[in-house]
């Protein structure tokens, strides 16, 4: 975003991350974004829509962000 000199907004991950050669697992990491920022869209509380391993897959791809950014942010 400093090379793009654009500074959005936004709390979507993935429109955050277009253009940034960032990894798919932001794409996994932003599904439950919304649900667990605003609970009374799903009907339900956002912990019983998961089971152990949607929350490991999740997991996984925010670590792989993560490490992303990390190497992103190496000069």
């Amino acid at each position: 975003m400093e090379r793009l000199r654009t500074y959005p907004r936004s709390h979507d991950l993935l429109a955050l991350a277009e253009g940034l050669g960032a990894p798919e697992g932001v794409r996994e990491a932003s599904r439950p974004f919304t649900l667990s920022r605003y609970p009374d869209v799903a009907g339900t509380l956002p912990a019983r829509l998961y089971g152990k391993a949607q929350g490991e897959a999740r997991l996984e791809a925010a670590k792989e962000v993560l490490s992303w950014v990390e190497a992103s942010l190496r000069p």
